[in-house]
Formats: C-alpha cells, sequence, structure tokens
C-alpha cells in the first residue's frame, strides 16, 4: 500500500490508503482552515415524526418551483431541510434524483439560517434549470 497519485477531471488527487481518495483541493482547504460548501448530516432531517410536526405546525411560504414549511427549533444548530419531489410528477428515479440534487446545491450556495427545520417540496412538473431553483431558495431565504 503506497502513495498513489492520479488525475481525473482537472483535478489531481492523491491516496495514501486505496479506499481514501483526497483532492488537493480538499486538502489544502482543510489545511488553511476553510470551510467548503457541503451538506453534513446534521443538516438533514429523517425521522418521519419531524417531518410530519413541521407539515403540521410550519410556517408556509411559497417562490416556485418550490413550497417550503418553516420550522423554528429551541436549539441553535444548523438549519435542518428536508427534500421531497413526488413520484406523481417524476415516475422516473432519476428525475426525481437530478431535482432533488440542483435543490440540494443551490441549498448548500445559500444555506438557511440557524435553527429552523424546512422541508422543501418541488412544485412543478418539468426538471427546471439551476438558476430558477436557486433564485426560488434566495427568495425563499429571505
Amino acid at each position: 500500500m503506497g502513495l498513489i497519485f492520479g488525475y481525473h477531471k482537472n483535478s489531481v488527487f492523491f491516496c495514501f490508503f486505496p479506499r481514501l481518495i483526497v483532492t488537493l483541493e480538499d486538502f489544502y482547504f482543510k489545511a488553511i482552515g476553510v470551510e467548503t460548501e457541503g451538506f453534513k448530516k446534521s443538516e438533514r432531517i429523517c425521522s418521519e415524526t419531524e417531518i410530519e410536526l413541521i407539515y403540521k405546525k410550519g410556517e408556509k411560504r411559497h417562490a416556485f418551483p418550490l413550497l417550503s414549511f418553516w420550522l423554528k427549533r429551541e436549539d441553535d444548530g444548523p438549519a435542518r431541510i428536508v427534500i421531497s419531489v413526488a413520484k406523481k410528477r417524476f415516475h422516473n428515479a432519476v428525475d426525481r434524483n437530478r431535482v432533488k440534487r440542483l435543490i440540494r446545491a443551490a441549498y448548500r450556495r445559500h444555506k438557511f439560517p440557524d435553527g429552523y427545520d424546512v422541508a422543501l417540496i418541488y412544485l412543478s412538473e418539468e426538471i427546471a434549470d439551476f438558476t430558477t431553483i436557486e433564485n426560488a431558495i434566495l427568495k425563499l431565504n429571505h
């Protein structure tokens, strides 16, 4: 098990162990203490009871193509979100996952204020482009 170097899609990477691949950009940002855009496990809502509570007691906001429910928490931890794309609108899982990826990417750029649980529901019948989703996230954020 030696040090492995490689190149993929304009990124140089190196690896101390075969299963651990670290890009030089990630290594550099961690070394200088800069946080990169991310979507951590602590920013996700997985519990069905918490999701139902958001739908029942949350404040509703609308910015096409997204509908959101906001619920203030007691703690001041990072905002947590859940993303929902209906199977009724997109029958193919590939399309549903693409929409969820676009929403997550927009959320990473424009995070919601701390202390909130947010449920995001995609309403459109078609896959919107990234700028449309990003503008909707910005509008919901203010």
